[in-house]
């Protein structure tokens, strides 16, 4: 059971990440990682044994050599586990974009840094019309 701790009723973020990377094909090959690690994570990733040993997850072969071949060392296992929540990307000339109602980008943050993106968030709710 999972208990909310905050002082509204409005739990999701609403939030938008722009990376903005030096040319296109950056931006290509950046998105469809980005994708296929979302999936791998997805398909591979035990929720339950997460709760009861975060840790776990970084000695979980499958999801260890995935980290190891786009070598993304920098990532814990809350970076993990929040990758494999539901994000909505999308890829238009030098930019990615990713929709989210997460509060915690760190794992996205990291990945965007780790492959030379410049980085903007901002609340989809309070600019609506920014992209």
């Amino acid at each position: 059971m999972k208990i909310w701790l905050g002082f509204g009723s409005e739990h999701s973020a609403n939030l938008v990440m722009i990376g903005r990377f030096a040319t296109p094909e950056d931006a290509s090959v950046a998105a469809g990682e980005l994708q296929e690690l979302m999936d791998h994570i997805v398909s591979e990733f035990d929720y339950e044994g997460f709760d009861e040993n975060p840790m776990s997850v970084l000695r979980d072969p499958a999801i260890r050599d995935y980290l190891e071949r786009l070598r993304l060392h920098i990532f814990s296992a809350e970076d993990i586990e929040t990758l494999g929540r539901e994000h909505h990307l999308t890829r238009r000339g030098k930019e990615i974009e990713i929709h989210t109602d997460e509060w915690d980008l760190g794992g996205l943050v990291k990945f965007m840094i780790h492959k030379g993106a410049r980085i903007e968030v901002y609340s989809a709710r309070d600019y609506p019309d920014a992209s």
